[in-house]
This record gives C-alpha cells, sequence and structure tokens, in this order.
C-alpha cells in the first residue's frame, strides 16, 4: 500500500473512467502500468524534474495525511521492477525519492491528453511483452527476475 496525493489517484480513476466508457475493462494498476512503461521519461535526469515539480506541489498537503489516499494495486512484476529502477536511478543522482512518488508524479505530471492517446496507450499496454516494458535505463534481466518485489516500502541502499 502506498500513501499518494488524492489528486494522483483521481487522474487515475478518471483514466480508468474514460477506457471504461469505451467499453473496456480498465482498472487503476492498468492506467498506473502504462504510465509507467510509456509515460516516464528514460533518463534519471529527465524524471527528476517532473518528481521534484510533484513534490514541491503536494509535500505539504501529504506531510500530515491531509489530501493522501492509500493506493494498493498489484502490477506485474516487471513493471513493478521497473519502478524500482527508475527510482533508483534517481537516487543515483543523490535524491531520495520512493515508489509513491514516482507513482504520484506519473498520474498527476505524465497522464495522456487526449482520450484517444490514453485508449491507445491502454491497448499497446495490454498487448506488450517485457522486452517493451525495459526501457532504456532499465535491463532486461532486471526485470526477467523470478524473485517476487518487496512488498512495502524499498530500501534506500540497494
Amino acid at each position: 500500500m502506498q500513501w499518494v496525493s488524492k489528486a494522483a489517484i483521481d487522474q487515475l480513476d478518471a483514466g480508468v473512467g474514460v477506457l471504461r466508457s469505451t467499453g473496456y475493462r480498465a482498472f487503476r494498476r492498468d492506467v498506473l502500468g502504462l504510465l509507467v512503461v510509456y509515460r516516464a521519461p528514460p533518463s534519471a535526469g529527465q524524471l527528476w524534474p517532473i518528481l521534484e515539480r510533484y513534490l514541491l506541489s503536494t509535500a505539504p498537503a501529504l506531510s500530515n495525511n491531509r489530501n493522501a489516499r492509500s493506493l494498493m494495486v498489484t502490477l506485474p512484476s516487471p513493471v513493478s521492477h521497473r519502478i524500482d529502477a527508475l527510482v533508483d536511478s534517481v537516487r543515483d543522482l543523490g535524491h531520495v525519492v520512493y515508489r509513491r512518488e514516482l507513482v504520484g508524479a506519473l498520474a498527476l505530471k505524465r497522464q495522456p491528453t487526449t482520450r484517444d492517446e490514453l485508449i491507445d496507450l491502454y491497448v499497446k499496454y495490454r498487448e506488450a511483452r517485457v522486452e517493451d516494458i525495459a526501457g532504456v535505463d532499465v535491463p532486461l534481466q532486471r526485470l526477467l527476475t523470478t524473485a517476487r518485489p518487496e512488498q512495502g516500502r524499498r530500501p534506500l541502499a540497494r
């Protein structure tokens, strides 16, 4: 379970609503997965400014849980490993970030802008193979591990 801004969860739910209104049986995990796979910048240098904007705009509200909501989704293992790899790449730049912040930033700052784009990404995500999920900075072997990702907060040092 992750504590994410209410606005980020609302954006995920809005994406689910759009997809369901067109006949797709979509869930939060699907919208989050397509954001991680297709809308996350490929490098930490490009990802950090998005995270920083999210942190600056939501940190005060999240600090006292006023606008924070719990988000619990089951993601395919390669998508979860990709989140870990993206977080690790930003940590390598010297920033302390967690999965929940990446999830919130992608939901608020990287949501597709049109209905058609969202539908196209959803269809592409549903047909994706592990090779498609790897991305530029995430080695394929890291996603193919049989080890299940740990539940809860990941340690800062690996």
